[in-house]
């Protein structure tokens, strides 16, 4: 302690200043780590973490939205340094930039990345941590980022039901394909159809409030959602569980084994940009399955039996047709190839 104090006015006398009691316990404390410094309270990964505890916080952030803002300031101090907050400039996130593109991410991927930082310097801003406008002015083009690019996995109808009516040995792929259906006729997340329990059923419908967005949905059963359900009503599931959910990744692994299984071979291109340089990549749809693509499957299939959007909106939870414009174009698409079969000779 003595010696920790004698620091502290070695400094100041350094400068020819007189502590004020104050003064002294606060440097008395950065001294010893109680307090960080004037510096490191105002730097990238201090503001940061005050950001995740505070935000997250108020808001009931999901445990992926923490990994991923967490991810993500780690990465803007790991380019820029831990530098004060309010040295970042539109040449500093111009630097990320150039650094997530040579670390070989998408250009969409870059995009959102970008998009998490503007957010926490928003915060930053508003809460007098920042004072810069980096997040305002700071607006590049990046190549391939409009969405016209991306290439939605679905299953068509027919594709629907094959996979649906499959004869399955295995017990845990089957378990993993009837979930997967499920979603498929209810446009439920993996994050809801997850915690759906059997009290959330009811005779025609089920009641959830969803993981992402804390919204009550009640969603209307068809015939095929009401005999998943019902095949799995008299068998205990942890947690009361209504379907036999294992965990995403592990999900998302036999969802691709199912798929070959299924016979679903459709080749599928897949076109991205990483930095200016266009890149092709060509897989058989089984590859690209995932827990989302039932409910982009239920989406559009439900356009294309002539579900308005509005009906499917409340059933999926999607807040503005913005989001629907995607799903449309597919649907149009597909409408388009039915009538080529009128050319035939």
């Amino acid at each position: 302690m003595e010696d920790a104090v004698a620091a502290v006015f070695y400094d100041f006398e350094s400068t020819n200043r007189i502590p004020t009691a104050e003064q002294l316990r606060s440097a008395y404390n950065v001294a010893i780590g109680k307090e960080k410094s004037p510096d490191e309270q105002n730097s990238i990964s201090f503001v940061a973490n005050k950001f995740i505890l505070r935000s997250g916080s108020e808001n009931a952030w999901t445990k992926g939205t923490i990994t991923k803002v967490t991810t993500v300031t780690g990465h803007l101090v790991e380019i820029l340094g831990d530098i004060p907050i309010n040295d970042i400039t539109e040449a500093s996130l111009a630097k990320v930039m150039t650094a997530l593109i040579k670390e070989d991410h998408r250009n969409t991927t870059v995009t959102k990345d970008l998009k998490i930082v503007k957010w926490f310097l928003r915060w930053a801003k508003r809460n007098r941590y920042y004072s810069g406008d980096a997040h305002e002015t700071f607006a590049p083009k990046l190549k391939g980022i409009s969405g016209k690019l991306k290439e939605i996995i679905f299953l068509t109808w027919t594709e629907l039901l094959d996979l649906y009516k499959l004869e399955i040995a295995n017990q845990s792929l089957a378990n993993v394909r009837d979930v997967f259906c499920f979603c498929c006729f209810t446009g439920l997340r993996y994050s809801d159809v997850a915690k759906l329990k059997k009290v959330d059923v009811h005779d025609n419908t089920i009641t959830i409030v969803t993981t992402k967005t804390d919204e009550v949905l009640k969603i209307d059963l068809n015939k095929y959602s009401k005999a998943l359900l019902e095949k799995y009503r008299g068998i205990p599931l942890p947690g009361g569980l209504a379907l036999p959910v294992i965990s995403n990744q592990k999900m998302n692994d036999y969802l691709k084994d199912l798929g070959k299984l299924a016979g679903l071979n459709e080749q599928i291109r897949l076109v991205y940009f990483k930095g200016n340089s266009r890149r092709e990549e060509v897989y058989a749809k089984h590859e690209l399955l995932t827990t989302h693509c039932g409910r982009r499957t239920f989406v559009v299939n439900a356009l294309a039996l002539g579900v308005p959007a509005e009906v499917i909106m409340k059933w999926t939870g999607h807040s503005d047709f913005d989001a629907m414009k995607p799903y449309m174009e597919i649907v149009d698409k597909l409408k388009a190839n039915e009538m080529l079969k009128f050319n035939k000779d």
